[in-house]
């Protein structure tokens, strides 16, 4: 199955997760496409300035993987800066959060893993 990512749909998700601002969601394949195996696989853009709440991954299980800008990720209360190419995992009850501190739009591929 092929998506092209000109026609995936953008959804404004405000205050994701008790974050601040606002995220775009694009997904790519649906619950049922990924035959059960995912809650979400999304492209999600996180403009300066807004941020994804810190939450935990219990008893499922998240992975991002930064594709441009660079955005700072809480994992388990400790913080580091990623760019364009970091990757982050939370699962087993782990923690994390976003916040963009930089000037331009970051752009994150997402899965939540069932």
């Amino acid at each position: 199955m092929n998506k092209l990512f000109s026609e995936l749909s953008k959804v404004q998700m405000d205050k994701l997760r008790g974050g601040e601002g606002h995220v775009i969601r694009q997904a790519i394949f649906s619950e049922e496409e990924t035959l059960g195996k995912t809650a979400l696989c999304a492209i999600q853009t996180v403009p300066p300035g807004s941020s994804i709440g810190v939450h935990s991954h219990d008893p499922d299980a998240e992975f991002f993987h930064v594709l441009s800008g660079t955005i700072r990720v809480i994992d388990n209360g400790v913080e580091k800066d990623l760019v364009a190419g970091d990757s982050n995992f939370s699962g087993k009850g782990g923690s994390h959060g976003v916040v963009n501190v930089s000037n331009e739009d970051a752009v994150m591929l997402c899965i939540i893993i069932k």
